[in-house]
């Protein structure tokens, strides 16, 4: 009886499907239907194929060395040899990427330049704050004292004009002359405002006199004089003296 026959009736006798036996073991009908019909060539290498029968006989409660030696004499003949040739390359494959020292050592190099481009960074760093802090904290010092402009201002007097804002009680006519030149002359309606400024004064006559309150360099100075009252002032700017009559 050939030999993958043996293996067929065996699972035919237990009521197993290939596709059972494929889901069981895992090892895919293709191969499973090889191993029944003593098609070796189809198979992976010998040491795959040879745990394939080794499942598929324990599956079929067979014995599982006599079925795999008749196995491997029929289809490789006696090569036991080839198993421990396979093997020892498989191990010794294996055992190769264990340790390497270039590996080691390319790891301890790259570990050092890791920290010292780090330490590099932290110290970039750090200075570049220190120099750009510097001169923020110099660039808010004025802001503590006066400018230089802000003392020649302040140490400067302040030059005052004579600044004369009239405000029309009743009717009244008026010369005014600034700085010695006439301004304006004419008769003024009650409820009329004008301003007159100048650098020396602002002199001004009035016919009317209880009809004007004045107003000079932003003080109240009242009534410019008596209703119907004919009366002359000059307002001189700060430091000059003040004529009335």
């Amino acid at each position: 009886m050939a030999w993958g026959k043996t293996l067929r009736e065996r699972r035919e006798q237990l009521g197993y499907t290939l596709e059972f036996v494929e889901e069981e073991t895992k090892i895919r009908k293709y191969y499973l239907e090889a191993l029944e019909n003593d098609h070796f060539s189809l198979l992976p290498p010998k040491i795959y194929a040879s745990g394939f029968v080794k499942q598929y006989a324990r599956i079929l409660e067979l014995d599982e060395k006599q079925i795999v030696d008749e196995f491997r004499r029929l289809a490789y003949g006696d090569g036991e040899d080839d198993d421990k040739i396979v093997l020892d390359q498989t191990v010794s494959h294996k055992e190769k990427p264990r340790f390497q020292p270039q590996n080691l050592v390319l790891a301890l190099v790259f570990l050092v330049l890791v920290v010292w481009l780090g330490n590099y960074l932290v110290d970039y760093f750090a200075q570049e704050g220190t120099r750009h802090s510097g001169p923020g904290i110099s660039q808010q010092e004025p802001q503590t004292g006066l400018k230089d402009s802000d003392k020649i201002i302040k140490e400067t007097p302040i030059i005052k004009t004579a600044r004369v804002e009239i405000e029309v009680k009743q009717k009244c006519w008026i010369l005014v002359k600034v700085d010695n030149e006439t301004a304006y002359t004419g008769t003024l309606q009650a409820g009329e405002n004008r301003v007159f400024e100048g650098k020396q004064s602002v002199y001004i006559k009035a016919g009317n006199a209880g009809g004007l309150e004045i107003t000079f360099n932003d003080n109240k100075e009242g009534r410019m004089g008596m209703p119907g009252e004919v009366k002359e002032r000059e307002f001189p700017a700060p430091g000059r003296q003040d004529k009335q009559e």
